[in-house]
Protein backbone atom coordinates (compact mmCIF):
# COMPACT_ATOMS: atom_id res chain seq x y z
CA UNK A 1 0.00 0.00 0.00
CA UNK A 2 2.93 2.37 0.78
CA UNK A 3 4.44 1.60 -2.38
CA UNK A 4 1.71 3.50 -4.37
CA UNK A 5 1.56 6.50 -2.06
CA UNK A 6 5.33 6.90 -3.07
CA UNK A 7 4.63 5.86 -6.93
CA UNK A 8 1.48 8.61 -6.93
CA UNK A 9 3.90 10.88 -4.78
CA UNK A 10 7.02 10.59 -7.56
CA UNK A 11 4.69 10.81 -10.54
CA UNK A 12 2.40 13.76 -9.65
CA UNK A 13 3.83 17.23 -11.00
CA UNK A 14 4.63 20.07 -9.13
CA UNK A 15 0.95 22.48 -8.91
CA UNK A 16 2.64 25.28 -10.84
CA UNK A 17 3.59 23.09 -14.05
CA UNK A 18 0.36 20.85 -13.70
CA UNK A 19 -1.52 24.04 -13.88
CA UNK A 20 -1.58 24.52 -17.99
CA UNK A 21 -0.87 21.08 -18.82
CA UNK A 22 -4.69 20.17 -19.03
CA UNK A 23 -6.45 21.43 -21.71
CA UNK A 24 -9.72 22.26 -20.57
CA UNK A 25 -8.81 25.48 -18.14
CA UNK A 26 -11.41 27.66 -15.91
CA UNK A 27 -11.84 30.99 -16.19
CA UNK A 28 -9.39 31.59 -13.14
CA UNK A 29 -6.97 29.19 -14.92
CA UNK A 30 -7.68 30.97 -18.48
CA UNK A 31 -7.56 34.23 -17.15
CA UNK A 32 -3.98 33.44 -15.41
CA UNK A 33 -3.13 31.79 -18.80
CA UNK A 34 -3.84 34.78 -21.13
CA UNK A 35 -2.54 37.39 -17.91
CA UNK A 36 -6.18 39.00 -18.41
CA UNK A 37 -7.74 40.80 -15.31
CA UNK A 38 -11.17 39.39 -14.71
CA UNK A 39 -13.29 41.63 -16.47
CA UNK A 40 -11.30 42.23 -19.48
CA UNK A 41 -11.53 38.54 -19.90
CA UNK A 42 -15.67 38.07 -19.29
CA UNK A 43 -15.70 41.28 -21.63
CA UNK A 44 -13.96 39.14 -24.06
CA UNK A 45 -16.10 36.22 -23.30
CA UNK A 46 -19.62 37.78 -22.89
CA UNK A 47 -19.39 39.81 -26.32
CA UNK A 48 -17.96 36.45 -27.75
CA UNK A 49 -14.58 37.73 -29.03
CA UNK A 50 -13.26 34.89 -27.42
CA UNK A 51 -13.44 31.35 -27.63
CA UNK A 52 -15.20 29.47 -24.61
CA UNK A 53 -17.86 27.38 -23.15
CA UNK A 54 -20.56 27.37 -20.65
CA UNK A 55 -22.30 23.97 -20.46
CA UNK A 56 -24.22 24.51 -17.14
CA UNK A 57 -25.25 27.80 -18.12
CA UNK A 58 -22.99 28.93 -14.68
CA UNK A 59 -19.14 28.19 -15.11
CA UNK A 60 -16.99 29.88 -18.24
CA UNK A 61 -14.29 27.01 -19.63
CA UNK A 62 -11.94 27.77 -22.67
CA UNK A 63 -10.04 25.24 -24.04
CA UNK A 64 -6.14 25.77 -24.14
CA UNK A 65 -5.67 24.69 -27.88
CA UNK A 66 -7.98 27.31 -28.70
CA UNK A 67 -6.37 29.92 -26.80
CA UNK A 68 -3.44 29.87 -28.35
CA UNK A 69 -5.11 30.09 -31.77
CA UNK A 70 -6.92 32.68 -30.66
CA UNK A 71 -4.03 35.20 -29.55
CA UNK A 72 -1.97 33.79 -33.30
CA UNK A 73 -5.05 35.08 -35.06
CA UNK A 74 -4.39 38.71 -33.25
CA UNK A 75 -0.99 39.02 -34.94
CA UNK A 76 -0.13 42.53 -36.07
CA UNK A 77 2.24 44.11 -38.52
CA UNK A 78 3.79 47.00 -36.76
CA UNK A 79 4.94 50.34 -38.20
CA UNK A 80 8.32 50.84 -38.93
CA UNK A 81 11.38 50.78 -41.36
CA UNK A 82 11.32 47.86 -43.84
CA UNK A 83 14.33 46.10 -43.49
CA UNK A 84 16.20 46.98 -47.00
CA UNK A 85 15.75 50.89 -46.27
CA UNK A 86 18.78 52.45 -45.15
CA UNK A 87 19.41 56.14 -43.12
Amino acid sequence: MSEKKDILKRTDLPEKEEKFQKNLLTFKEAQAYLGFSASYLYKLSYTRRIPCYKPTHRALFYFRDELDEWVKKGKVKLRGRKKDETG
